[in-house]
């Protein structure tokens, strides 16, 4: 089974989605470079990046496609996404798994959602709604 967790701080994602991550026997992350891994790279645990296939990719269908197949290749693992799930990577990952692999998500908090706490996922957010440091409010978000 591939498991894939969004995460974007240790304070948003469910003690399920962190208990899969603590105990995955294959570990992967989106990127490690990008801060939503801290939490990940602060426990110590061991994990491949897919940041060599980005550098690699010579598009986003590219992209999507070789990081399927190396979660598919894996098998069990669990895939620990910076920010929520796109369509076109679930995509990807449901059509490279299509032999067999079975793909489970873990939803956490969207980016947007840790960002603006106090708009529902899904509404528009007008320019006059946002506060007027939103510096301080996205790196509060991000860095915890």
């Amino acid at each position: 089974m591939i498991t894939i967790v969004s995460l974007v701080s240790r304070a948003t994602v469910s003690e399920t989605a962190w208990s899969r991550i603590a105990n995955a026997g294959k570990l992967f992350l989106q990127s490690d470079k990008h801060p939503c891994a801290a939490p990940v790279l602060a426990a110590g645990y061991a994990y491949t990046s897919m940041d060599d296939l980005y550098e690699r990719a010579a598009d986003f269908d590219a992209l999507h496609e070789a990081v399927a197949a190396r979660l598919v290749a894996a098998g069990d693992c669990t895939y620990v996404m910076t920010g929520s799930l796109s369509a076109p990577q679930l995509t990807a990952i449901q059509s490279a798994a299509a032999g067999g692999v079975e793909v489970g998500v873990l939803p956490g908090v969207t980016l947007s959602q840790a960002a603006f706490p106090a708009h529902p996922a899904g509404r528009t957010v007008s320019a006059h709604d946002l506060p007027e440091r939103l510096d301080a409010h996205l790196s509060t978000a991000v860095e915890e």
